[in-house]
C-alpha cells in the first residue's frame, strides 16, 4: 500500500500540488483504535496501512478531490458519517432495499454518496444516497487504490486551472493515453 500511495503522491506533486495540500498526516494508533471500537470490527490490513500513511483529506471547498468518488474521509469523518448513515438507516424512514448497513464503512464522501468498505467481505461498494448499495466496485481497498493509480498512469485525467478532472470511463484516443508521468 505504501508503494502505491508513494506513486500517487508523486503524481500529485507533479500534476496537482493543490490536492497534496488537502491531505492529512498519518492516523495515530489511537485514531485507529477508536475507529475499530466504533465499528466493532478490525480494519482490513490494506485500509489500515493506508490510514497510517494518510488520514484522509481536509478540503472544505470539496473541489480538490483526489478521486472522482469524492473526498477521502479521515478517521474522525468516517466515524461521524458512519454514525449518521446508521442513524438514518435505523430510523425506518428509508426504503426496504439495502440502503445501508453497519457492515459498511464509508471511506469517501461526494455530496452524500459514499464509497464504502464492506467490513465482512473487504469489498468496496458504492452507497448512493437515493438508491441501494452498488456492489462490484473493487474486491478490496488495495485493488481500488491500484485502479486509481493506473488511471493516472494511463493519463485519463486533465488538470484545469489547478483542479484535477477524472474521466476514467472515457476512452482517450490521443497520445496522452500512453503517457507516463
Amino acid at each position: 500500500m505504501k508503494d502505491i500511495w508513494d506513486q500517487i503522491e508523486g503524481f500529485l506533486k507533479e500534476h496537482v500540488p493543490t490536492v497534496i495540500a488537502t491531505l492529512n498526516g498519518p492516523s495515530t494508533e489511537e485514531d485507529l483504535n477508536v475507529l475499530e471500537s466504533e465499528v466493532g470490527n478490525t480494519l482490513p490490513n490494506d485500509f489500515k496501512t493506508y490510514l497510517i500513511v494518510d488520514n484522509g483529506q481536509d478540503d472544505p471547498s470539496r473541489l480538490q478531490t483526489l478521486f472522482e468518488e469524492g473526498t477521502l474521509l479521515s478517521t474522525e469523518a468516517i466515524i461521524k458519517t458512519y454514525r449518521m448513515l446508521n442513524e438514518i438507516n435505523e430510523s425506518g424512514d428509508v426504503d426496504p432495499i439495502e440502503w445501508w448497513s453497519r457492515k459498511y464503512l464509508p471511506i469517501t464522501d461526494c455530496e452524500g454518496d459514499h464509497l464504502a468498505l464492506n467490513l465482512e467481505t473487504c469489498e468496496i461498494v458504492m452507497h448512493v444516497h437515493d438508491s441501494g448499495i452498488e456492489e462490484g466496485i473493487a474486491g478490496s481497498f488495495k485493488e481500488w487504490f491500484e485502479s486509481k493509480l493506473m488511471i493516472f498512469k494511463q493519463g485519463k485525467f486533465t488538470v484545469d486551472e489547478g483542479y484535477l478532472d477524472h474521466w476514467e470511463g472515457v476512452q482517450q484516443l490521443t497520445s496522452q493515453s500512453s503517457q507516463t508521468w
